[in-house]
């Protein structure tokens, strides 16, 4: 028993130590020569503790701090601004006024290339975007003053875009109106969370040479190519997606621990994580001083595989890796044979054996699942977050690796005792290989996840077994686990932090395979049973009950709702709306479902209303009308400038052709028909001119203009243990053709 126990403790040990040394842990002091996250912070504070989406007035104030402190420092700075469009569908067009930030810091004239730095300074309409993306601009502000006083050979761009919230649209007019063939590395920051080590998460294809460069300028860098091949299968984008069709070589950054927080109207200052934003940021720095004097006219060939192992950053040619799957599997094939010289089997016991290893494995996380969706069923609240991360979700990882390993433990000494020991290693080297095997083949950088633990344990396995093992080979076993360790437990957590609880199953592979070969190795240790299925089941109860009581919503942790207010000062309507059940069922007072007899006379699309008497007339807008041959033009005039203008038609069948401010919205086409929905952000801020050509000027119709204003004109209350997440008042205009 105390053996058992020692092994255990030591094991726990090198868990924590793997997963500690991967995190942030320093803040530099604003008093530091270095990159100082308390210089950034102060900046942050200045604009990023209210939203600022694209189009909004906050947004423009945030844009001109950006502009002076840029300015200040000495950088030659510009605003792109131009219209940008978006369709979706025939039905469907964006429209927006993007204003980016472009600031120059020159090198010394000897080299044409551009290391360019890239973050976006707007934020979404529900929360301030500390995080998202505030702390990265704040950031670029604090390494162009860095850097102005040393030595650069290359130009360094600062690339501050807008409206990457809504479409990525300020990325995508930049690349389509700037010659970017000197650009040579380009940087982009993110966050999809609050928290957590900076993550180098997304690259540009043939990337060898820039992880061989990460891996000189970065501190604690924190990436692997297993997060990269995944990257390039998901449909997720940020400004990065739009870079890289132009082969720019680059990196995409963010932190994600916190994602509780993202797009939530809590992501400020207040909640930001001062280690994160010093790692991601310092290393912004580092890797902008870097690259501005880099010779960087290199080819760049070939990808890299890399990850890190116990705070190391390893790399090595992607090319290596079908030698590497073919010594493992060669190694494989090896232990195989000896341990049959060792102990002869029957087929049938090895195929039982391989059998309920499968069967073990397939009810395990089948049961995890089944629970991953029960809770999301007892739990609907969660709903209301991104991917159901809800303030407690990683407890429930907790819960999952707490079940695996009670799970593992019955099972794993069952096959043992009835199939043999030899079986059920080999049954466990077959399932690795199998999975190297697979992973090369469809993630082919990312192969080196079983690859290497494979390895190891089949060295382990190799080593001298008998009923009670010497203390020589307890500790080689011992550190065999711990090198197996260095890999998982980062893949572990993070693919749980990517993907939450729909992925609770597949963030405990990598335990459910650990226990596995830790009970191929020690199996004699009746005592390491007994302390796992006890910790194990205690682990799974204690945690589930913790994760029920974190579930309920606090002032602290409140629970997001969505509520709008809606007035149709033609119908002279006024109304609170919802589409969320959750808030109907916490909040019904007053509130009734929709009807369809309602839809008429109430213009908003929403699932529950509840009317009310608000004085709207200080969001009233004025309106001048001008009269054409073939078209009439309204004026729209704001008293309070919007955020967002929405424009719809319920039939385009008449339409030639709709304008906003002097430039064309949508043109349509002869024979057209349907409904026409436009949502136009930094067009209507103090005014929107609406001219609408008709093709039969004869025939009238309707085109509604919708001004939307973040938070509501008066108070309305909700208990102290919910949030807004989507604060807007909405004023539906008619204007007649």
């Amino acid at each position: 028993m105390l053996r058992s126990s020692l092994i255990i403790i030591t094991l726990l040990i090198a868990i924590f130590t793997s997963y500690y040394l991967e995190r942030p842990h320093i803040v530099k002091p604003a008093s530091s020569v270095d990159f100082s996250v308390e210089r950034v912070i102060d900046m942050l504070t200045s604009f990023g503790d209210d939203p600022h989406p694209t189009g909004s007035a906050a947004a423009e104030k945030v844009r001109d701090l950006l502009v002076d402190e840029l300015i200040e420092i000495g950088l030659d700075v510009r605003i792109e601004s131009g219209y940008i469009y978006q369709e979706w569908n025939p039905t469907f067009r964006k429209m927006v006024n993007v204003e980016n930030i472009v600031a120059v810091l020159p090198g010394d004239g000897t080299s044409d290339k551009k290391v360019v730095l890239a973050g976006h300074y707007d934020s979404v309409e529900e929360g301030p975007g500390a995080a998202d993306d505030g702390y990265s601009v704040a950031s670029m502000v604090e390494t162009a003053r860095l850097l102005t006083e040393q030595p650069r050979k290359n130009d360094l761009i600062l690339l501050i875009t807008d409206c990457e919230e809504y479409g990525l649209l300020g990325a995508e007019y930049h690349m389509k109106n700037n010659d970017s063939k000197d650009y040579a590395v380009l940087l982009n920051y993110e966050a999809r969370g609050n928290e957590g080590p900076g993550i180098a998460f997304e690259w540009s294809d043939n990337n060898s040479w820039l992880v061989k460069q990460m891996a000189k300028a970065y501190k604690l860098p924190i990436a692997n190519s297993l997060s990269y091949e995944i990257y390039e299968l998901m449909p997720n984008a940020s400004d990065f997606t739009e870079f890289k069709p132009y082969d720019i070589p680059g990196i995409n950054h963010a932190f994600i621990d916190g994602f509780s927080y993202y797009h939530h109207p809590q992501d400020d200052v207040a909640h930001i994580s001062k280690e994160s934003v010093q790692h991601t940021g310092e290393n912004m720095y580092l890797a902008a001083r870097h690259f501005v004097n880099t010779d960087i006219d290199v080819k760049h060939e070939g990808n890299a595989t890399f990850f890190n192992f116990y705070g190391s950053f390893m790399y090595y040619q992607a090319k290596y890796d079908l030698f590497l799957l073919i010594f493992t599997l060669l190694l494989t094939l090896g232990t195989i044979g000896l341990l049959l010289r060792r102990n002869k089997s029957r087929v049938s016991q090895f195929l039982m054996s391989f059998l309920m290893v499968v069967v073990s494995t397939v009810l395990v996380l089948g049961l995890l699942y089944g629970l991953s969706v029960l809770i999301k069923m007892l739990y609907p609240h969660y709903s209301t977050f991104y991917a159901y991360q809800y303030y407690n979700h990683e407890w429930y990882l907790l819960t999952g690796l707490g079940f695996t390993v009670a799970g593992t433990s019955i099972l794993s000494p069952y096959i043992i005792k009835k199939w043999g020991l030899q079986n059920f290693r080999i049954s466990i080297l077959l399932l690795l290989g199998m999975l190297s095997i697979g992973l090369y083949l469809s993630l082919t950088t990312g192969a080196y996840i079983f690859m290497f633990p494979l390895i190891f344990t089949n060295v382990a396995f190799i080593l001298p077994h008998e009923k009670k093992d010497t203390v020589l080979i307890t500790i080689m076993k011992s550190a065999l686990l711990i090198c197996i360790i260095g890999f998982w437990v980062f893949l572990s957590h993070n693919l749980y932090l990517a993907f939450s609880i729909t992925a609770l199953a597949g963030a405990v592979i990598p335990c459910l395979f650990f226990m596995f070969i830790y009970y191929g190795l020690f199996n004699h240790n009746s005592g390491s049973r007994q302390i796992f299925i006890i910790s194990g089941l205690l682990l799974f109860v204690v945690t589930l009950i913790i994760a029920h009581v974190k579930s309920i919503p606090t002032p602290e942790k409140p629970l997001l709702v969505d509520l709008g207010l809606y007035h149709q000062p033609y119908n002279n309507k006024s109304y609170l709306g919802t589409y969320s059940d959750r808030l109907f069922d916490l909040y019904p007072q007053g509130f009734k479902p929709m009807k369809d007899s309602d839809k008429d006379d109430y213009r908003a699309r929403v699932s529950y209303k509840k009317d009310v008497d608000i004085d709207f007339s200080s969001l009233l807008s004025t309106i001048d009308t001008s009269f054409n041959n073939n078209y009439m033009e309204y004026k729209v005039i704001n008293p309070i400038r919007t955020q967002t203008t929405r424009l719809s038609v319920d039939d385009v069948s008449n339409l030639d052709s709709i304008f906003v401010n002097g430039v064309l919205n949508r043109s349509f086409e002869v024979g057209d028909s349907g409904r026409y929905y436009s949502t136009m952000y930094g067009v209507g801020l103090d005014s929107a001119v609406v001219r609408v050509v008709k093709r039969d000027v004869n025939q009238p119709f309707v085109v509604q203009l919708q001004n939307v204003y973040h938070g509501f004109i008066e108070d309305i209350p909700l208990s102290d243990d919910a949030i807004y997440r989507h604060p807007s008042t909405r004023i539906f205009m008619n204007l007649n053709y």
